[in-house]
């Protein structure tokens, strides 16, 4: 089972953390296969609050400073299900086009996680990099195992990105 996403009539879906972690909550037994999957979602300790982060805004980024004009953007949550625990790669591209794909845009940040079944695992790059984006606003998208190292039930639900264009606004 997975508690995260999946297909009705065609089209995908992703659920939020709240009702992931009460789905987990009644069937917490892993399945037999493994999956790994990112959230963009705001965790709440009250059911039915959590909140989209990257739903709207822009934030930006300063070459010439090698920093964030502000906050950096909100930490995207792994997942994996199934027996075990898995490390993987996880990649933060900026993608000048409305698709959000592994392999897809500029390569601005990456990790490394070990991840433990069933256990969110909030996370961010090692450190960011955008000193080969060319200034203009792109649409951030992360991948978790870009590659398809790890062997999973499904790779529908391994990449995330920003909803509209201009997430991240890249100045020099």
């Amino acid at each position: 089972m997975n508690p995260h996403s999946g297909e009705i009539g065609g089209q995908k879906y992703r659920i939020s953390e709240d009702d992931a972690a009460g789905l987990m909550q009644h069937h917490p037994g892993s399945s037999t296969g493994v999956n790994l999957m990112l959230g963009k979602y705001k965790p709440s300790s009250t059911p039915g609050t959590s909140r989209e982060l990257w739903r709207t805004g822009t934030v930006a980024y300063s070459k010439s400073a090698a920093a964030w004009s502000g906050a950096p953007p909100a930490k995207v949550r792994a997942m994996h299900t199934g027996p075990g625990s898995t490390s993987t790669r996880v990649e933060w591209r900026a993608s000048p086009t409305a698709t959000c794909a592994p392999g897809v845009g500029y390569l601005v940040g990456n990790s490394f996680p070990t991840m433990v079944t069933n256990t969110p695992f909030p996370m961010q790059p090692n450190s960011w990099d955008f000193s080969a984006v060319p200034v203009g606003s792109y649409r951030l998208c992360v991948s978790i195992d870009p590659y398809n190292t790890v062997g999973e039930t499904s790779d529908s639900d391994n990449t995330v990105g920003s909803l509209f264009g201009g997430f991240v606004e890249v100045k020099q």
